[in-house]
């Protein structure tokens, strides 16, 4: 499974996986996983059209934390 934390999820991860980043606990559980953060791949304070636009390009599912506006702008795409 392809991922992409939004930047709210990394900053809940540090607190359940105190490693130096927050999606190495992820892989260190799931193996299989392929997680890359938003800040990762330029994305860092971008609008949520620009990060589900970018997520659907390289075929990643967007975890986030964010319920009111990236849920409302995935939900318009």
């Amino acid at each position: 499974m392809r991922l992409l934390l939004d930047e709210n999820v990394e900053k809940a991860l540090l607190k359940v996986f105190p490693w130096r980043e927050s999606n190495l606990g992820l892989r260190r559980r799931h193996p299989g996983l392929d997680v890359v953060r938003v800040v990762d791949v330029g994305l860092g304070g971008r609008s949520d059209p620009e990060i589900l636009e970018w997520a659907a390009r390289e075929g990643r599912v967007v975890v986030s934390r964010d319920r009111a506006t990236l849920s409302a702008e995935a939900a318009r795409a």
